[in-house]
């Protein structure tokens, strides 16, 4: 749905996976309380949560008053840099202070204009205001804090190895045995794996279809 409600956080890194990065939020999310988490691509993670939620954490998490959210990723001009962008819907925040509101006004409608409930209805619109401002506040900055930390987490288990090159180095059938689980190799790594065995194939594919081509 689209909405004006939405925040967007944005960051640069690199010299990390795509695939890496996006594992890294889905766990994240996943002990955050969301109702439901997806990588949907290579450049995608969507969250999606139900529009009111009853369950053992008692809404007391990140996602009060935040309903869908996302992080997309994607490349920049360096090709060792990524753009990360993390976007949160908060129209959920903005719907519920609005009804807020509404409970307060309705008195007045009802009851007339008289001067002792205009000022009582005023210095409670009042203090509704500073609540959901700090609401606001204290959304954004969680949320903030969790797109911070998440790109902070460094990859694992790498050594400081310059992976690119041993992997471009291994033959075709090793990297075969690493996609197919035949052979210990760093988690992290895999993408990597599976992009050089592809490249190779398309760089093969190519060849081929120029030789028949030719003849």
């Amino acid at each position: 749905m689209k909405t004006p409600f939405k925040y967007t956080f944005r960051d640069t890194i690199q010299n990390i996976p795509k695939r890496q990065v996006l594992e890294d939020f889905k766990n994240s999310f996943d002990k955050s309380h969301c109702d439901f988490v997806a990588i949907i691509s290579e450049q995608q993670l969507i969250v999606e949560n139900e529009i009111w939620r009853l369950k053992p954490d008692l809404n007391f998490n990140l996602w009060i008053g935040i309903g869908d959210a996302s992080v997309n990723i994607s490349d920049s001009r360096d090709n060792n840099k990524l753009h990360v962008k993390y976007i949160i819907d908060y129209t959920k925040l903005i719907v519920s202070y609005f009804l807020l509101y509404l409970i307060f006004i309705v008195p007045v409608l009802i009851f007339g204009k008289t001067t002792e409930l205009i000022q009582t209805i005023s210095l409670e619109l009042l203090l509704l205001t500073l609540v959901f401002i700090l609401s606001l506040s204290i959304a954004f900055y969680r949320h903030r804090k969790i797109f911070k930390r998440t790109l902070n987490k460094k990859l694992k288990n790498l050594g400081g190895y310059d992976w690119d090159r041993i992997i471009g180095n291994m033959s075709d059938k090793e990297l075969k045995r690493i996609i197919n689980k035949e052979r210990e190799f760093p988690e992290e790594m895999l993408f990597l794996v599976e992009k050089q065995f592809q490249q190779r194939k398309e760089t093969e594919h190519k060849k081929t279809t120029g030789y028949n081509t030719g003849s």
